[in-house]
């Protein structure tokens, strides 16, 4: 499966490579990006980020859509963050999951990265898909006003929805459908 190379006025969205380990556990060794992911341990090794890569190249060697990112400064190619997009061809949806290195936090990376992935996912994969949803724990906010920006809409609360490092945790339910996207 090809991943393309997404492209906005500040970022490059691309496709993660063998070499870039070390930058992945630069983004994902810090504490406050690792609580608010299900699946990255703290504190995160080099092995860690290792693991990552291969359940990704894992995934896409099975067939399956996930596409993931890293998300880099255009200007100098710096690794800030990574978005994945994983997909339900059955019922043409995505589920949307992404981070940024806390050095990034409130700039609005977050949000720019995430209006190209909606964008492909509903106007340039083939076949578009009809809905993308997306969580996030209680606890950070930040991450439901990104999504509130491009347009999603809260469902709900998902209690006891996930396990993570032994504690049922709840999850904020978002959810935005193609007919009600609208490019900028």
């Amino acid at each position: 499966m090809d991943i393309p190379t997404l492209t906005t006025p500040r970022l490059r969205l691309r496709e993660p490579d063998e070499g870039d380990v070390v930058a992945i556990h630069d983004v994902h060794r810090h504490k406050a990006v690792a609580d608010g992911v299900l699946t990255i341990p703290h504190p995160h090794t080099i092995d860690d980020a290792r693991a990552w890569l291969t359940r990704f190249r894992a995934t896409a060697a099975e067939g399956r859509r996930n596409f993931i990112w890293l998300i880099c400064l255009a200007d100098t190619g710096e690794v800030i963050g990574d978005c994945g997009l994983h997909i339900d061809l059955n019922h043409r949806r995505g589920v949307l999951g992404y981070l940024v290195r806390p050095d990034h936090w409130g700039k609005g990376i977050a949000t720019e990265a995430i209006a190209a992935v909606v964008e492909f996912a509903f106007s340039r994969h083939d076949p578009p898909l009809i809905r993308i949803e997306a969580d996030h724990y209680p606890e950070n906010p930040a991450s439901g006003r990104v999504l509130e920006k491009l347009g999603f809409v809260r469902e709900g609360v998902l209690r006891s929805y996930i396990i993570k490092n032994g504690v049922p945790r709840d999850a904020v339910r978002w959810g935005l459908v193609r007919a009600d996207w609208r490019t900028n």
